[in-house]
Parts: C-alpha cells; structure tokens; sequence
C-alpha cells in the first residue's frame, strides 16, 4: 500500500486531504505513514450535528529502527491552526500498541497540565 503522503500525490490532491494545512510540514511529503488522531463533539450523541474540534497527527520520521521509532507530532485546533509540535524518539512500536504512542506524544506536547 503506498504512503497516504508519498510524492506521487499532487499539490491539489494533499490540499484534499488535509484542507487545514494550507503549508503541509516538509515532513509529511516524504514516504512515511502517519497516524491521525480526530477529537469530536458529539451534541446528544447526535452524530449528524458531530463537529471536529482538535485534530492531531503523528509522522513516523522514517529515522528509528525496526523496533524503536522517531515520531513527529503536530496538534491543531478546530480552525486548524497550530497549537502544539514535538517529537517523541525511541519508541518501542513492536513492545507498545498505537495509544501508548499517543500518550507519549501527548506527554510530549502537552505536557501535565492537572
């Protein structure tokens, strides 16, 4: 399966795909996968009135190894504009699931904020 961002997709057809990145990050051009993290408000349980009110994702950067990987991070608000970046490195992805690495990231970005 190719990348979701590989260099085969065009300007137009990223802009697509990602409409709240005017400037996608150079990251996401080179042939890695991402993860994407939706956070939506739900009126009721009301799908159809459902709205998107964070957005977040996480590039595998490509420069780990086969067991520990080196991640991106990028988190946008509703109108999708940057709130917060950061990497997390050395991650062991065949030790841990996907919501360990979210966690991370989120620890990374983030930070505690009780």
């Amino acid at each position: 399966m190719p990348p979701l961002y590989g260099r085969a997709f065009s300007a137009e057809r990223r802009k697509r795909f990602r409409p709240h990145l005017e400037t996608p990050a150079p990251f996401l051009f080179s042939e890695t996968y991402m993860l994407r993290v939706t956070i939506e408000l739900v009126p009721l349980g009301i799908e159809s009135r459902a709205r998107i009110i964070a957005t977040g994702t996480i590039v595998n950067t490509g420069t780990g190894t086969p067991a520990s990987g080196d991640y991106c991070v990028e988190l946008r608000d509703a109108a999708g504009r940057r709130w917060k970046s950061g990497h997390v490195e050395g991650f062991p992805r065949k030790r841990l699931l996907a919501w360990d690495l979210l966690y991370r990231a989120l620890e990374k970005t983030v930070g505690n904020r009780n």
